[in-house]
Order: structure tokens, then C-alpha cells, then sequence
């Protein structure tokens, strides 16, 4: 299911903070959830969740046994996206870790999570890191899965 309503739209989800204009837009949503969808994927990571709209559009297409773990180190945005997936119905799939990506990819590996991860969204705020990031991802990636990353092309 992809956002209806307030949630449809990408600004509602816009807090304001002058600081970070740059959030997920509708469209971005859709295809986020139409690959979720598309590969079935259970274990889904958002890292750099900001005010939680691409983990919500993710959330909506993925079965109900799914479960999205969220990153995303500022304190304030975090207590954001918990606000938004409470009010979109989605708490019970998501799981937020206040902290760096590296670090969280790093915890999961030495918990053993190797190969377990079908679907990973990537909009870190500090891109100079995607590299580092994608080597962790490559180990917790399961056959199959797929890994989306945000601004490469152009700059946000």
C-alpha cells in the first residue's frame, strides 16, 4: 500500500527545519515501495530515515511479517519518523537505531546477521561514506537483494 491522505504527500511530513530541505519526494516513495514489493522483501534497512518517509512508503508495501530497521543518528529527526509511522499505522514494523550507519552495519555483522537483508535504502547525510557503506552492506546483503542509493548522480 503506498501513502494516502497527509501522508501522501511528502511536504506534511516536513517538519520544519530550515537546516535539511532535502527529504524523499511522492515519487521516490512509490518506487521504493514497488522494489520492496517486487523482491517481497522482509528485512529492509533505511539508513538516514530523517522524518521517516521513504521507511513509511516502505513499510505500507511490505508484508505484515516485515520488519524495517531505521538509522538515523539526530535524536530530533528520529523521535520524528516515530511520530509519523505512529500516525501511519506502521510502529509495529519499525525499529530505530539513534546512531551512525557504519556502526549499526558493523553491529549487525558481528551479530551475526550476515546474508540476511533483502532491500536497503541509502540516504546518509554525509555521502563521502557511501563506499564504506557499501562494503558493510555488500557482507549483510542475502542473494538477490537490492541496494538503492540516493543522490549519486546529482547533488541533492
Amino acid at each position: 500500500m503506498i501513502p494516502t491522505g497527509p501522508l501522501a504527500n511528502p511536504t506534511s511530513l516536513f517538519i520544519p527545519c530550515r537546516e535539511s530541505p532535502v527529504m524523499a519526494l511522492e515519487e521516490q516513495g512509490r518506487v521504493l515501495a514497488t522494489l520492496v514489493r517486487s523482491i517481497d522483501a522482509r528485512r529492509i534497512l533505511d539508513l538516514g530515515t530523517f522524518t521517516g518517509y521513504s521507511s513509511i512508503a516502505m513499510a505500507l508495501a511490505a508484508a505484515d511479517d516485515a520488519k524495517v530497521t531505521c538509522c538515523e543518528p539526530q535524536r530530533r529527526y528520529a523521535n520524528d519518523a516515530r511520530d509519523w509511522w505512529a500516525k501511519a499505522g506502521v510502529s509495529a514494523k519499525m525499529e530505530m537505531h539513534e546512531k551512525d550507519a557504519v556502526d549499526l552495519l558493523k553491529e549487525m555483522l558481528a551479530n551475526g546477521e550476515a546474508a540476511s537483508v533483502d532491500f536497503v535504502f541509502v540516504d546518509v547525510s554525509q555521502r563521502e561514506r557511501y563506499q564504506e557503506i557499501h562494503e558493510l552492506l555488500i557482507q549483510l546483503m542475502r542473494v538477490g537483494g537490492t541496494i538503492v542509493y540516493y543522490d549519486t548522480l546529482w547533488s541533492a
